[in-house]
């Protein structure tokens, strides 16, 4: 072997090696940043600008509960007593047709649907007021057998008793007296119960609408 093709393999060797070298460098360079990446921890700089608050939510419009606002109003100067009652229902007072009138008083009502039977009702309501002079003891001890809640209200700041049941009927049923007459305010139902809560509110509230007029 000649002296120049020795020196051109040992030429060769060293740059194969100085290559391999440059590889082994590059190769571990490259791992260190990968564990660095692996355990390096982000901080998020603050924003300059305000966080962004959820916004509030508008309370929805509550459904008044008030139905009197195109209420009539009912006067009875004989018994002494005025009362509101919806513009739409019906009133019959005693001894007016359609026959037989109500006992004692006047009743308005509101049919919704012809006449009922238990397979087909109709949604019906009416609230009747009587006046007497003698008391109502027997009527309220025979409810109050019958199951009825008893419990004690004002009806224009006269203490009176109410008899309450959930059932087809009689529904309610208050009684108080005042300088000698006995005074009852009773709701009878029927069958249906579709608007059976708002006949309940209309009730209540043409008991706190009743007011005496002498």
């Amino acid at each position: 072997m000649s002296k120049k093709t020795t020196i051109s393999i040992i030429i060769a060797l060293l740059a194969l090696a100085l290559i391999a070298g440059v590889v082994l460098g590059c190769k571990r360079k490259q791992e260190k940043v990968t564990r660095t990446e692996k355990h390096t921890t982000t901080i998020q700089e603050p924003s300059s600008q305000p966080a962004t608050q959820p916004a509030t939510p508008k309370p929805s419009a509550k459904k008044s509960s008030n139905l009197m606002s195109d209420w009539k109003t009912y006067t009875n100067t004989q018994m002494g007593y005025t009362i509101n009652y919806p513009a739409d229902w019906s009133v019959q007072k005693e001894g007016e047709p359609p026959y037989p009138g109500p006992p004692r008083g006047v009743t308005f009502s509101i049919r919704v649907g012809g006449m009922e039977t238990v397979e087909n009702p109709s949604y019906y309501c009416s609230i009747g007021i009587s006046v007497s002079t003698y008391d109502d003891q027997s009527e309220m001890t025979s409810l109050e057998n019958k199951g009825y809640a008893k419990s004690s209200i004002k009806v224009t700041g006269i203490s009176a008793t109410r008899f309450s049941k959930d059932h087809p009927g009689i529904a309610d049923a208050v009684y108080f007296s005042r300088n000698g007459k006995h005074y009852r305010i009773s709701r009878n139902r029927g069958f249906g119960t579709k608007y059976e809560s708002e006949y309940k509110l209309v009730f209540n509230q043409m008991l706190d609408s009743f007011k005496f007029i002498k």
